[in-house]
């Protein structure tokens, strides 16, 4: 199991890079930042992800002139996936695996770090 999740971290982590790399993630976060959410807003979170103002910038970051409109759907949708997961985690759900204390992964992350 720690080394299926391992995996999954790995692959989180990797898309994320990725993503970065082709829009403006940092938008997405200042967005979410400004929501204010706490440990009890779950409810909230999930209204708000779906909301006129994170629809606006998801939108902003994804139709770029080089992308094709099915190109753009699909980072849009890359990007909500990404949106949703940020707004669980601040209001403190384990939406995968990296809140599981595993003592290999404690060891690589602490040489990562370094």
């Amino acid at each position: 199991m720690e080394f299926l999740a391992s995996l999954g971290t790995s692959l989180d982590t990797k898309i994320e890079a990725n993503l970065r790399k082709v829009v403006a993630l940092d938008k997405v976060d200042a967005a979410i930042a400004e929501l204010g959410l706490g440990k009890k807003d779950t409810a909230k979170a999930i209204e708000e992800v779906g909301s006129r103002k994170v629809d606006a910038v998801m939108k902003e970051i994804t139709e770029l002139a080089q992308y094709q409109k099915g190109e753009q759907k699909e980072l849009e949708q890359f990007c909500r996936v990404y949106a949703m997961r940020k707004v669980l985690k601040e209001c403190g759900l384990a939406v995968d695996y990296t809140s599981i204390e595993i003592p290999g992964m404690k060891r690589l992350m602490k040489k990562k770090v370094e």
